[in-house]
Protein backbone atom coordinates (compact mmCIF):
# COMPACT_ATOMS: atom_id res chain seq x y z
CA UNK A 1 0.00 0.00 0.00
CA UNK A 2 3.01 2.29 1.03
CA UNK A 3 4.63 1.69 -2.30
CA UNK A 4 0.86 2.52 -4.12
CA UNK A 5 0.85 5.65 -2.54
CA UNK A 6 4.65 6.37 -3.28
CA UNK A 7 3.94 5.76 -6.80
CA UNK A 8 0.75 7.47 -7.02
CA UNK A 9 2.62 10.79 -5.76
CA UNK A 10 5.13 10.44 -8.37
CA UNK A 11 2.18 10.22 -10.83
CA UNK A 12 2.13 13.84 -12.69
CA UNK A 13 -1.01 13.44 -14.95
CA UNK A 14 -2.92 13.05 -10.87
CA UNK A 15 -1.11 16.21 -9.35
CA UNK A 16 -0.99 18.75 -12.40
CA UNK A 17 -5.04 18.31 -12.64
CA UNK A 18 -4.99 19.03 -9.08
CA UNK A 19 -2.81 22.21 -9.37
CA UNK A 20 -5.20 23.08 -12.47
CA UNK A 21 -8.32 22.17 -10.68
CA UNK A 22 -6.65 24.72 -7.54
CA UNK A 23 -5.92 27.65 -10.30
CA UNK A 24 -9.26 27.40 -11.67
CA UNK A 25 -10.66 27.65 -8.00
CA UNK A 26 -8.56 30.82 -7.80
CA UNK A 27 -9.79 32.28 -10.81
CA UNK A 28 -13.27 31.18 -11.19
CA UNK A 29 -14.75 34.65 -9.29
CA UNK A 30 -13.14 36.84 -11.03
CA UNK A 31 -15.01 36.25 -13.88
CA UNK A 32 -18.22 37.45 -11.97
CA UNK A 33 -16.25 39.60 -9.58
CA UNK A 34 -18.45 43.36 -9.11
CA UNK A 35 -21.45 42.50 -11.86
CA UNK A 36 -23.44 44.39 -13.10
CA UNK A 37 -20.70 47.14 -12.02
CA UNK A 38 -17.69 47.95 -13.92
CA UNK A 39 -15.41 48.58 -11.00
CA UNK A 40 -12.41 47.78 -13.08
CA UNK A 41 -11.64 51.22 -15.22
CA UNK A 42 -9.60 49.78 -17.10
CA UNK A 43 -11.65 46.66 -18.63
CA UNK A 44 -14.11 49.66 -19.72
CA UNK A 45 -11.22 50.68 -22.14
CA UNK A 46 -10.53 47.65 -23.87
CA UNK A 47 -14.59 46.99 -24.31
CA UNK A 48 -15.55 50.54 -25.55
CA UNK A 49 -12.62 49.46 -28.24
CA UNK A 50 -14.53 47.02 -29.38
CA UNK A 51 -18.02 47.97 -29.25
CA UNK A 52 -16.94 50.82 -31.21
CA UNK A 53 -15.24 48.78 -33.77
CA UNK A 54 -19.18 47.05 -34.03
CA UNK A 55 -20.59 50.45 -34.19
CA UNK A 56 -18.58 51.12 -36.89
CA UNK A 57 -18.13 48.34 -38.86
CA UNK A 58 -14.59 48.46 -39.09
CA UNK A 59 -11.75 46.13 -38.33
CA UNK A 60 -9.52 48.89 -37.59
CA UNK A 61 -9.39 49.22 -33.45
CA UNK A 62 -8.18 53.13 -34.09
CA UNK A 63 -6.20 52.09 -30.21
CA UNK A 64 -2.70 50.62 -30.33
CA UNK A 65 -1.80 51.73 -26.55
CA UNK A 66 -0.62 48.18 -24.96
CA UNK A 67 -1.38 47.21 -27.91
CA UNK A 68 -3.59 44.54 -27.01
CA UNK A 69 -4.08 43.58 -30.23
CA UNK A 70 -4.68 39.60 -29.35
CA UNK A 71 -7.24 40.87 -26.53
CA UNK A 72 -9.16 43.05 -28.78
CA UNK A 73 -9.72 40.89 -31.64
CA UNK A 74 -10.59 37.80 -29.62
CA UNK A 75 -13.35 39.90 -28.18
CA UNK A 76 -14.32 41.25 -31.80
CA UNK A 77 -15.15 37.48 -32.18
CA UNK A 78 -16.13 36.58 -28.99
CA UNK A 79 -19.16 39.48 -29.31
CA UNK A 80 -19.59 38.88 -33.02
CA UNK A 81 -20.56 35.20 -32.16
CA UNK A 82 -22.90 36.20 -29.74
CA UNK A 83 -24.53 38.67 -31.87
CA UNK A 84 -24.77 36.00 -34.53
CA UNK A 85 -26.21 33.36 -32.55
CA UNK A 86 -28.61 36.14 -31.33
CA UNK A 87 -29.71 37.02 -35.11
CA UNK A 88 -30.38 33.22 -35.71
CA UNK A 89 -32.77 32.88 -32.58
CA UNK A 90 -34.25 36.51 -33.65
CA UNK A 91 -32.96 37.68 -31.03
CA UNK A 92 -31.16 40.92 -32.12
CA UNK A 93 -32.63 42.32 -36.32
CA UNK A 94 -29.07 44.67 -36.05
CA UNK A 95 -26.20 45.74 -34.42
CA UNK A 96 -27.39 48.42 -33.12
CA UNK A 97 -30.02 46.47 -30.97
CA UNK A 98 -27.24 44.56 -30.40
CA UNK A 99 -25.38 47.07 -29.07
CA UNK A 100 -28.29 48.44 -26.61
CA UNK A 101 -28.99 44.45 -25.29
CA UNK A 102 -24.97 45.00 -23.66
CA UNK A 103 -25.76 48.69 -22.40
CA UNK A 104 -28.39 46.92 -20.26
CA UNK A 105 -26.88 43.63 -19.35
CA UNK A 106 -23.17 44.41 -18.32
CA UNK A 107 -22.69 40.46 -17.64
CA UNK A 108 -22.65 40.10 -21.56
CA UNK A 109 -20.40 42.63 -21.97
CA UNK A 110 -17.89 40.95 -19.49
CA UNK A 111 -18.02 37.57 -18.93
CA UNK A 112 -16.88 36.88 -22.52
CA UNK A 113 -13.53 38.69 -22.03
CA UNK A 114 -13.28 37.51 -18.34
CA UNK A 115 -13.45 34.21 -19.79
CA UNK A 116 -10.65 34.65 -22.56
CA UNK A 117 -8.25 36.11 -19.87
CA UNK A 118 -9.36 33.28 -17.58
CA UNK A 119 -8.16 30.60 -20.03
CA UNK A 120 -5.39 32.74 -20.71
CA UNK A 121 -4.35 32.74 -17.09
CA UNK A 122 -5.18 28.55 -16.67
CA UNK A 123 -3.31 28.03 -20.16
CA UNK A 124 -0.23 29.92 -18.67
CA UNK A 125 -0.14 27.56 -15.79
CA UNK A 126 -0.14 24.19 -17.87
CA UNK A 127 2.42 25.73 -20.14
CA UNK A 128 4.55 26.16 -17.09
CA UNK A 129 4.38 22.83 -15.92
CA UNK A 130 5.02 21.47 -19.83
CA UNK A 131 8.28 23.17 -19.95
CA UNK A 132 9.08 22.93 -16.30
CA UNK A 133 9.04 19.43 -16.91
CA UNK A 134 11.67 19.53 -19.64
CA UNK A 135 13.80 19.60 -16.77
CA UNK A 136 12.07 17.28 -14.41
CA UNK A 137 8.39 16.24 -13.78
CA UNK A 138 9.20 17.58 -10.01
CA UNK A 139 10.28 20.89 -11.66
CA UNK A 140 7.06 21.07 -13.45
CA UNK A 141 4.82 20.12 -10.94
CA UNK A 142 6.38 22.76 -8.39
CA UNK A 143 6.87 25.81 -10.77
CA UNK A 144 2.90 25.04 -12.12
CA UNK A 145 1.81 25.49 -8.52
CA UNK A 146 3.65 28.29 -7.57
CA UNK A 147 2.11 30.01 -11.04
CA UNK A 148 -1.33 28.82 -9.88
CA UNK A 149 -0.88 30.42 -6.06
CA UNK A 150 0.58 33.75 -7.18
CA UNK A 151 -1.02 36.89 -5.39
CA UNK A 152 -1.24 38.93 -8.23
CA UNK A 153 -2.28 35.97 -10.94
CA UNK A 154 -5.38 35.41 -8.35
CA UNK A 155 -6.15 39.05 -7.97
CA UNK A 156 -5.81 40.18 -11.72
CA UNK A 157 -5.64 36.65 -13.74
CA UNK A 158 -9.58 37.27 -14.67
CA UNK A 159 -9.81 40.96 -15.84
CA UNK A 160 -10.01 41.82 -19.30
CA UNK A 161 -7.15 44.20 -18.55
CA UNK A 162 -4.67 42.18 -17.97
CA UNK A 163 -2.46 41.92 -21.18
CA UNK A 164 0.76 40.93 -18.81
CA UNK A 165 -0.35 37.37 -18.41
CA UNK A 166 -1.39 36.98 -22.01
CA UNK A 167 1.91 38.35 -23.00
CA UNK A 168 3.47 35.69 -20.45
CA UNK A 169 1.53 33.22 -22.29
CA UNK A 170 2.77 34.04 -25.56
CA UNK A 171 6.52 34.41 -24.37
CA UNK A 172 6.14 30.83 -22.18
CA UNK A 173 5.63 29.33 -26.05
CA UNK A 174 8.24 31.21 -27.22
CA UNK A 175 10.31 29.42 -24.68
CA UNK A 176 8.78 26.13 -25.05
CA UNK A 177 9.52 26.05 -29.00
CA UNK A 178 13.29 27.98 -28.36
CA UNK A 179 13.86 24.80 -25.88
CA UNK A 180 12.88 22.81 -28.53
CA UNK A 181 15.20 23.96 -30.87
CA UNK A 182 17.90 24.20 -29.11
CA UNK A 183 17.56 20.32 -29.36
CA UNK A 184 16.05 19.25 -32.69
CA UNK A 185 18.44 23.01 -34.61
CA UNK A 186 14.78 22.24 -36.92
CA UNK A 187 13.48 25.83 -38.80
CA UNK A 188 10.05 24.54 -37.59
CA UNK A 189 10.88 25.34 -33.95
CA UNK A 190 12.33 28.89 -35.10
CA UNK A 191 9.55 29.48 -36.79
CA UNK A 192 7.60 28.44 -34.11
CA UNK A 193 9.31 30.51 -31.27
CA UNK A 194 8.91 33.35 -33.76
CA UNK A 195 5.08 32.93 -33.41
CA UNK A 196 5.28 33.07 -30.15
CA UNK A 197 6.92 36.44 -29.74
CA UNK A 198 5.17 38.39 -32.27
CA UNK A 199 1.92 37.22 -30.45
CA UNK A 200 4.06 38.65 -27.25
CA UNK A 201 4.45 41.63 -28.82
CA UNK A 202 1.23 41.99 -30.12
CA UNK A 203 -0.58 41.71 -26.86
CA UNK A 204 2.31 43.93 -25.28
CA UNK A 205 5.40 45.92 -26.83
CA UNK A 206 7.78 44.91 -24.21
CA UNK A 207 6.61 41.21 -25.35
CA UNK A 208 9.39 41.92 -28.19
CA UNK A 209 12.19 41.13 -25.61
CA UNK A 210 10.96 37.46 -26.10
CA UNK A 211 13.14 37.72 -29.36
CA UNK A 212 16.34 37.22 -27.31
CA UNK A 213 15.50 33.41 -26.54
CA UNK A 214 15.38 32.09 -30.39
CA UNK A 215 19.10 33.86 -29.99
CA UNK A 216 20.16 32.12 -27.00
CA UNK A 217 18.78 29.08 -28.06
CA UNK A 218 21.28 29.59 -31.30
CA UNK A 219 24.06 30.76 -30.02
CA UNK A 220 24.15 27.93 -27.08
CA UNK A 221 24.17 25.43 -29.85
CA UNK A 222 26.22 26.99 -32.57
CA UNK A 223 28.40 29.29 -30.58
CA UNK A 224 29.28 32.14 -33.36
CA UNK A 225 28.86 29.76 -35.85
CA UNK A 226 27.39 32.02 -39.22
CA UNK A 227 26.47 28.81 -41.40
CA UNK A 228 22.74 28.17 -39.85
CA UNK A 229 22.16 32.08 -39.01
CA UNK A 230 19.34 31.46 -41.46
CA UNK A 231 17.31 30.15 -38.32
CA UNK A 232 16.99 33.62 -36.57
CA UNK A 233 15.92 34.99 -40.34
CA UNK A 234 13.01 32.47 -39.76
CA UNK A 235 12.44 33.03 -36.11
CA UNK A 236 11.90 36.69 -36.89
CA UNK A 237 9.99 35.73 -39.93
CA UNK A 238 7.47 33.88 -37.52
CA UNK A 239 7.25 37.13 -35.37
CA UNK A 240 6.48 39.64 -38.07
CA UNK A 241 3.55 37.56 -39.68
CA UNK A 242 1.97 36.61 -36.47
CA UNK A 243 2.30 39.89 -35.41
CA UNK A 244 0.44 41.44 -38.75
CA UNK A 245 -2.23 38.39 -38.58
CA UNK A 246 -3.40 39.24 -34.89
CA UNK A 247 -2.40 43.37 -35.21
CA UNK A 248 -2.52 44.13 -38.64
CA UNK A 249 -3.18 47.95 -38.41
CA UNK A 250 -0.54 48.45 -35.93
CA UNK A 251 1.16 47.97 -39.50
CA UNK A 252 -1.26 49.60 -41.79
CA UNK A 253 -1.96 52.37 -39.60
CA UNK A 254 1.77 52.78 -38.43
CA UNK A 255 1.52 56.50 -37.66
CA UNK A 256 -1.17 56.11 -35.33
CA UNK A 257 0.68 53.27 -33.84
CA UNK A 258 3.86 55.67 -33.08
CA UNK A 259 1.62 58.16 -31.37
CA UNK A 260 0.21 55.56 -29.10
CA UNK A 261 3.31 54.27 -28.36
CA UNK A 262 4.94 58.07 -27.70
CA UNK A 263 1.82 58.28 -25.12
CA UNK A 264 2.85 55.19 -23.74
CA UNK A 265 6.50 56.21 -23.10
CA UNK A 266 5.19 59.24 -20.81
CA UNK A 267 7.21 59.99 -18.16
CA UNK A 268 4.62 60.97 -15.47
CA UNK A 269 1.89 59.06 -13.75
CA UNK A 270 0.10 59.89 -10.31
CA UNK A 271 1.78 56.47 -7.71
CA UNK A 272 3.54 55.06 -10.64
CA UNK A 273 5.99 57.60 -11.43
CA UNK A 274 9.66 56.15 -11.35
CA UNK A 275 12.48 57.07 -8.77
CA UNK A 276 15.44 55.98 -10.94
CA UNK A 277 16.53 53.07 -12.37
CA UNK A 278 17.94 51.21 -9.10
CA UNK A 279 15.58 51.87 -6.70
CA UNK A 280 12.71 50.72 -9.32
CA UNK A 281 14.84 47.28 -9.37
CA UNK A 282 14.56 46.68 -6.02
CA UNK A 283 11.13 48.17 -5.95
CA UNK A 284 9.95 45.27 -8.78
CA UNK A 285 12.31 42.64 -7.19
CA UNK A 286 9.96 43.28 -3.97
CA UNK A 287 6.92 42.92 -6.01
CA UNK A 288 8.12 40.13 -7.50
CA UNK A 289 8.92 38.03 -4.08
CA UNK A 290 6.01 39.50 -2.08
CA UNK A 291 3.36 39.88 -4.96
CA UNK A 292 4.50 37.34 -7.46
CA UNK A 293 5.62 33.86 -6.02
CA UNK A 294 6.74 34.91 -2.44
CA UNK A 295 10.23 35.26 -0.62
CA UNK A 296 11.14 31.77 -0.45
CA UNK A 297 10.26 30.97 -3.91
CA UNK A 298 13.16 34.14 -5.06
CA UNK A 299 15.28 32.38 -3.35
CA UNK A 300 14.87 29.45 -4.54
CA UNK A 301 15.02 30.93 -7.83
CA UNK A 302 18.06 32.47 -7.40
CA UNK A 303 19.86 29.19 -6.27
CA UNK A 304 17.94 27.34 -8.78
CA UNK A 305 19.52 29.69 -11.44
CA UNK A 306 23.25 29.01 -10.03
CA UNK A 307 22.89 25.10 -9.31
CA UNK A 308 21.29 24.98 -13.09
CA UNK A 309 24.32 27.13 -14.81
CA UNK A 310 26.09 24.54 -13.31
CA UNK A 311 24.62 21.14 -14.07
CA UNK A 312 22.01 22.24 -17.43
CA UNK A 313 23.46 25.75 -18.35
CA UNK A 314 22.44 26.28 -21.73
CA UNK A 315 18.40 25.28 -20.23
CA UNK A 316 19.10 27.43 -17.58
CA UNK A 317 20.45 30.36 -19.60
CA UNK A 318 17.37 30.14 -21.98
CA UNK A 319 14.74 30.15 -19.57
CA UNK A 320 17.01 33.03 -17.24
CA UNK A 321 17.65 35.51 -20.68
CA UNK A 322 13.58 36.59 -20.72
CA UNK A 323 12.64 37.51 -16.73
CA UNK A 324 16.32 39.29 -16.30
CA UNK A 325 16.11 41.28 -19.51
CA UNK A 326 12.80 42.01 -19.04
CA UNK A 327 13.26 43.05 -15.22
CA UNK A 328 15.99 45.72 -16.40
CA UNK A 329 13.95 46.77 -19.27
CA UNK A 330 11.09 48.04 -16.91
CA UNK A 331 13.36 49.32 -14.40
CA UNK A 332 14.81 51.90 -16.83
CA UNK A 333 11.25 52.77 -17.63
CA UNK A 334 10.23 56.35 -16.33
CA UNK A 335 6.79 54.38 -15.08
CA UNK A 336 6.27 51.49 -12.93
CA UNK A 337 3.42 49.13 -12.01
CA UNK A 338 3.31 45.98 -10.31
CA UNK A 339 1.20 44.59 -12.67
CA UNK A 340 4.74 44.33 -14.98
CA UNK A 341 5.95 41.53 -12.90
CA UNK A 342 3.09 38.80 -13.69
CA UNK A 343 4.95 38.39 -17.31
CA UNK A 344 8.22 37.37 -15.23
CA UNK A 345 6.31 35.09 -12.67
CA UNK A 346 6.06 31.71 -14.83
CA UNK A 347 9.93 32.34 -15.87
CA UNK A 348 10.75 32.76 -12.25
CA UNK A 349 8.49 29.68 -11.33
CA UNK A 350 10.49 27.79 -13.11
CA UNK A 351 13.75 29.02 -11.96
CA UNK A 352 12.41 27.93 -8.67
CA UNK A 353 11.25 24.58 -9.48
CA UNK A 354 14.91 23.89 -10.42
CA UNK A 355 15.59 25.12 -7.09
CA UNK A 356 13.54 23.31 -5.08
CA UNK A 357 14.13 19.78 -6.97
CA UNK A 358 18.12 20.66 -6.31
CA UNK A 359 18.05 20.88 -2.69
CA UNK A 360 15.23 18.06 -1.93
CA UNK A 361 17.51 15.54 -4.56
CA UNK A 362 20.40 16.35 -1.89
CA UNK A 363 18.23 16.06 1.20
CA UNK A 364 16.35 12.58 -0.41
CA UNK A 365 19.86 11.46 -0.67
CA UNK A 366 19.80 10.77 3.38
CA UNK A 367 16.59 9.51 3.53
CA UNK A 368 16.47 5.87 2.67
CA UNK A 369 12.73 5.03 2.57
CA UNK A 370 11.01 5.71 -0.76
CA UNK A 371 7.97 6.54 0.63
CA UNK A 372 9.37 8.48 3.52
CA UNK A 373 11.14 10.64 0.08
CA UNK A 374 8.67 11.15 -1.72
CA UNK A 375 6.73 12.42 1.96
CA UNK A 376 9.78 14.91 2.25
CA UNK A 377 8.96 15.82 -1.10
CA UNK A 378 5.55 17.24 -0.91
CA UNK A 379 5.55 18.48 2.38
CA UNK A 380 8.66 20.84 1.21
CA UNK A 381 7.03 21.77 -1.41
CA UNK A 382 3.80 22.78 0.60
CA UNK A 383 5.99 24.95 3.02
CA UNK A 384 7.37 26.58 0.17
CA UNK A 385 4.57 28.16 -1.29
CA UNK A 386 2.49 28.51 1.79
CA UNK A 387 3.25 32.29 2.31
CA UNK A 388 1.81 32.88 -1.56
CA UNK A 389 -1.18 30.32 -0.96
CA UNK A 390 -1.50 32.44 2.02
CA UNK A 391 -1.30 35.59 0.50
CA UNK A 392 -3.65 34.67 -2.63
CA UNK A 393 -6.40 33.79 -0.10
CA UNK A 394 -6.94 37.23 0.85
CA UNK A 395 -6.80 38.31 -2.75
CA UNK A 396 -9.82 35.96 -3.53
CA UNK A 397 -11.35 36.66 -0.27
CA UNK A 398 -11.41 40.41 -1.72
CA UNK A 399 -13.19 38.78 -4.88
CA UNK A 400 -16.17 37.64 -2.80
CA UNK A 401 -16.90 40.20 -0.45
CA UNK A 402 -19.01 43.58 -0.78
CA UNK A 403 -17.07 46.20 -2.58
CA UNK A 404 -17.33 50.37 -1.09
CA UNK A 405 -18.47 51.45 -4.76
CA UNK A 406 -21.47 49.37 -4.58
CA UNK A 407 -22.84 49.91 -1.27
CA UNK A 408 -22.18 53.70 -1.93
CA UNK A 409 -23.88 53.93 -4.47
CA UNK A 410 -26.58 52.35 -2.87
CA UNK A 411 -26.70 54.64 -0.25
CA UNK A 412 -26.53 57.46 -2.62
CA UNK A 413 -29.44 56.33 -4.46
CA UNK A 414 -31.85 55.63 -1.37
CA UNK A 415 -30.52 59.20 0.63
CA UNK A 416 -29.89 61.37 -2.07
CA UNK A 417 -33.07 63.72 -4.21
CA UNK A 418 -33.19 62.18 -7.68
CA UNK A 419 -32.34 64.82 -10.20
CA UNK A 420 -29.45 66.06 -8.35
CA UNK A 421 -26.01 66.68 -9.85
CA UNK A 422 -22.76 64.95 -9.48
CA UNK A 423 -19.00 65.17 -10.01
CA UNK A 424 -17.53 62.03 -9.57
CA UNK A 425 -13.76 60.86 -9.18
CA UNK A 426 -12.28 58.02 -11.08
CA UNK A 427 -13.38 54.63 -9.12
CA UNK A 428 -16.10 56.13 -7.53
CA UNK A 429 -19.83 54.43 -7.45
CA UNK A 430 -21.48 53.76 -10.36
CA UNK A 431 -24.67 55.88 -10.51
CA UNK A 432 -27.97 55.72 -12.65
CA UNK A 433 -27.92 58.30 -16.01
CA UNK A 434 -31.76 58.52 -15.19
CA UNK A 435 -31.83 59.16 -12.00
CA UNK A 436 -28.91 61.24 -11.70
CA UNK A 437 -27.63 64.40 -13.91
CA UNK A 438 -23.29 63.55 -14.28
CA UNK A 439 -20.93 66.35 -14.84
CA UNK A 440 -17.26 66.55 -15.77
CA UNK A 441 -14.57 68.83 -15.69
CA UNK A 442 -14.04 68.82 -19.53
CA UNK A 443 -10.93 69.27 -21.25
CA UNK A 444 -9.69 70.78 -17.84
CA UNK A 445 -11.83 74.45 -18.72
CA UNK A 446 -15.50 74.06 -17.62
CA UNK A 447 -18.03 72.05 -15.77
CA UNK A 448 -20.68 70.49 -18.72
CA UNK A 449 -23.38 68.05 -18.50
CA UNK A 450 -21.69 64.92 -18.89
CA UNK A 451 -25.06 63.36 -21.02
CA UNK A 452 -23.56 65.69 -23.61
CA UNK A 453 -20.35 63.95 -23.87
CA UNK A 454 -21.65 60.80 -23.39
CA UNK A 455 -23.84 61.33 -26.11
CA UNK A 456 -24.05 57.93 -28.43
CA UNK A 457 -22.24 56.13 -25.72
CA UNK A 458 -22.97 51.85 -25.59
CA UNK A 459 -23.29 52.59 -22.01
CA UNK A 460 -25.50 55.70 -21.84
CA UNK A 461 -28.86 53.91 -20.61
CA UNK A 462 -27.94 51.76 -18.06
CA UNK A 463 -24.42 52.66 -15.64
CA UNK A 464 -21.89 54.96 -15.90
CA UNK A 465 -18.55 52.56 -16.71
CA UNK A 466 -16.05 55.02 -17.52
CA UNK A 467 -15.78 57.27 -14.06
CA UNK A 468 -12.75 59.25 -15.26
CA UNK A 469 -14.99 62.20 -15.38
CA UNK A 470 -14.67 64.96 -12.39
CA UNK A 471 -11.20 63.10 -11.13
CA UNK A 472 -11.37 66.60 -9.44
CA UNK A 473 -7.13 67.42 -9.36
CA UNK A 474 -7.75 67.57 -12.94
CA UNK A 475 -8.82 71.29 -13.06
CA UNK A 476 -6.95 73.86 -12.56
CA UNK A 477 -7.01 75.89 -9.66
CA UNK A 478 -7.93 78.90 -11.51
CA UNK A 479 -10.93 76.96 -12.91
CA UNK A 480 -12.04 75.54 -9.16
CA UNK A 481 -14.52 78.42 -8.16
CA UNK A 482 -16.12 78.67 -11.37
CA UNK A 483 -16.53 74.46 -10.86
CA UNK A 484 -17.50 75.17 -7.37
CA UNK A 485 -20.23 77.74 -8.03
CA UNK A 486 -21.65 75.72 -10.79
CA UNK A 487 -24.95 75.31 -8.48
CA UNK A 488 -26.39 72.90 -10.84
CA UNK A 489 -23.60 70.19 -9.08
CA UNK A 490 -24.83 69.65 -5.76
CA UNK A 491 -22.81 66.69 -4.66
CA UNK A 492 -18.90 65.43 -4.97
CA UNK A 493 -17.80 61.46 -4.74
CA UNK A 494 -13.78 61.28 -3.89
CA UNK A 495 -12.35 57.91 -3.92
CA UNK A 496 -8.63 57.44 -3.22
CA UNK A 497 -6.76 60.55 -4.90
CA UNK A 498 -6.56 62.35 -2.11
CA UNK A 499 -4.55 59.86 -0.35
CA UNK A 500 -2.49 58.84 -3.35
CA UNK A 501 -1.54 62.55 -4.09
CA UNK A 502 -0.64 62.70 -0.06
CA UNK A 503 1.17 59.31 -0.49
CA UNK A 504 3.25 60.90 -4.13
CA UNK A 505 3.92 64.09 -1.92
CA UNK A 506 5.87 62.20 0.53
CA UNK A 507 7.28 60.20 -1.97
CA UNK A 508 8.66 62.17 -4.33
CA UNK A 509 7.12 65.76 -4.03
CA UNK A 510 5.91 68.37 -6.53
CA UNK A 511 2.09 67.69 -5.63
CA UNK A 512 1.37 70.91 -3.08
CA UNK A 513 -0.61 72.51 -6.08
CA UNK A 514 -3.23 69.45 -6.24
CA UNK A 515 -3.34 69.03 -2.58
CA UNK A 516 -4.74 72.56 -2.48
CA UNK A 517 -7.18 71.89 -4.98
CA UNK A 518 -8.73 69.18 -2.08
CA UNK A 519 -8.30 71.47 0.83
CA UNK A 520 -10.06 74.09 -0.87
CA UNK A 521 -12.75 71.53 -1.81
CA UNK A 522 -12.90 70.30 2.07
CA UNK A 523 -13.51 74.29 3.26
CA UNK A 524 -16.65 74.26 0.82
CA UNK A 525 -18.23 71.19 1.30
CA UNK A 526 -19.81 69.30 4.17
CA UNK A 527 -19.01 65.42 4.64
CA UNK A 528 -22.58 63.76 4.41
CA UNK A 529 -21.21 59.46 3.91
CA UNK A 530 -17.93 58.02 4.10
CA UNK A 531 -16.83 54.10 3.55
CA UNK A 532 -13.77 52.45 3.56
CA UNK A 533 -12.29 48.87 2.72
CA UNK A 534 -11.86 46.81 5.75
CA UNK A 535 -9.39 43.84 5.42
CA UNK A 536 -11.92 40.81 4.87
CA UNK A 537 -14.85 42.71 5.43
CA UNK A 538 -15.16 45.34 2.56
CA UNK A 539 -13.19 45.54 -0.68
CA UNK A 540 -12.30 48.56 -2.93
CA UNK A 541 -11.66 52.37 -2.54
CA UNK A 542 -12.22 54.84 0.33
CA UNK A 543 -15.19 56.88 -0.74
CA UNK A 544 -16.62 60.22 0.26
CA UNK A 545 -20.03 61.92 -0.71
CA UNK A 546 -19.75 65.50 0.04
CA UNK A 547 -22.40 67.89 -0.14
CA UNK A 548 -21.39 71.27 -1.93
CA UNK A 549 -21.76 74.83 -0.28
CA UNK A 550 -22.44 76.88 -3.43
CA UNK A 551 -23.93 80.17 -2.05
CA UNK A 552 -20.87 80.25 0.60
CA UNK A 553 -18.27 79.26 -2.26
CA UNK A 554 -16.14 82.76 -2.85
Amino acid sequence: MKNRDAVRWRNPALFIWIILLLAVAFQLPGIFHGLPYYLNIDETYRITTVLGMLQKETLNPEWFGHPAQTIIYSLWLLYQLVYILGSWTGYFDSITEFLVFLSQNPEYVLIPGRVLVFTATILVVYLTYRIGSLFNQYVGLFAAAVVAVSPLLVSQGSLIRNSDIVMALFALLALYFALKAMESSSARDYFLSGIGIGLATATKYPGVIAAILPVVAYVTTFRMNMSRIHLILISAIGSIFAAFMVGPYLFLDFDRTLSFISNEARSVHLSATSEGFFPDLVWLLDKLAFSGIGLACILLALFGLVSGLRTNPKKTALVASFPIVLLIFYAGLDLRWDRWIISMIPFSAILAGMGYWSISEKVSGYIKSGSSKSAFTFIFALILISHPAYASLKAFNNKIIPSTRVIAAKWITENVPQGSGFLVEMHGPQLSLSKYRFFEVFRNRKAIFVQQVRKGSQFSSNYIPNTRYGRFAGAPQKRLQQVLKNKRINYVVLTEFHERYIKEQARLGGQEPFLRIYERLFENSTKIYEIQPQDGILSGHHIKVLKLENETIR
